[in-house]
């Protein structure tokens, strides 16, 4: 199974995707992830739901009227730690209440993953954060194979999405040049030593390894960047991706 991405500015234009993309996959494939300003007269707390120290969040189930109208079933409301409240409507909405309560988004990819056979890489969700952040809407399709995967990347750009590839690179150029005055603040030599530098920064935010040490975490880091991971730029990149996560809970929410 792949996973086709967009990122609107428009919530409206993500709702308007929603509707092309039923030609390549069928809507119980769906997610619409948009920020929600006010959840006062839908929002109601779930208690005691198991969670890790990761997850933190609250959610409801919403009876969405816009999850009705978009065919994309019920939906929940969730109060995502470092980005705020955000609606999620549709595949992503089922998997998360079907694992037993309210969660975050930052177990969203493994519960995808076991549940859906597929679906959301846990590398890529600072990203889709970073967008619910920034108050833009993400548009989340699951496809059976590579033709499907270009189709429905074709009709998000249509409709206005910003490609998941562009939206990490938007991320990154709003970092870079205030990373890079703390790293050559130290002698280091950031031009010849960003793309490692920015591989452990990434590496940090990936939901299996926030709140770890580079030495908690080596031996996975290991598996998944093997001629990266003990590399100096790298684990400088780490160490700051984690202070960056700390940052956002404290400016955002934890």
């Amino acid at each position: 199974m792949r996973t086709a991405v967009g990122v609107f500015k428009s919530a409206d234009d993500a709702r308007a995707a929603v509707e092309h993309l039923i030609s390549v996959t069928s809507r119980d494939r769906i997610t619409l992830l948009t920020p929600s300003r006010d959840g006062r007269s839908t929002k109601q707390k779930i208690e005691n739901v198991p969670v890790t120290e990761d997850m933190k969040p609250f959610g409801a189930p919403m009876g969405a009227a816009l999850g009705g109208a978009l065919g994309l079933g019920f939906g929940v409301l969730l109060f995502l730690p470092g980005v705020g409240q955000v609606t999620a409507l549709g595949i992503l909405a089922s998997a998360l209440l079907g694992a037993g309560g309210a969660v975050a988004l930052g177990t969203a990819g493994k519960i995808a993953d076991e549940n859906l056979s597929g679906g959301i890489p846990a590398d890529e969700l600072y990203v889709y954060e970073d967008a619910l952040r920034k108050g833009r809407s993400v548009v989340i399709a699951l496809v059976d194979d590579a033709a499907s995967d270009a189709a429905a990347l074709r009709m998000l750009a249509k409709a206005g999405a910003e490609s998941l590839d562009a939206a990490r690179e938007t991320w990154w150029v709003g970092l870079r040049d205030a990373e890079r005055l703390e790293y050559e603040k130290k002698g280091w030599d950031f031009v010849a030593e960003e793309a490692l530098f920015r591989r452990g920064f990434g590496a940090a935010l990936d939901t299996r390894f926030r709140g770890k040490s580079h030495a908690e975490v080596a031996e996975e880091l290991r598996k998944l960047y093997p001629e990266d991971y003990a590399e100096e730029p790298f684990r400088r990149g780490y160490e700051r991706g984690q202070a960056y996560r700390q940052r956002l809970l404290a400016e955002h929410g934890a």
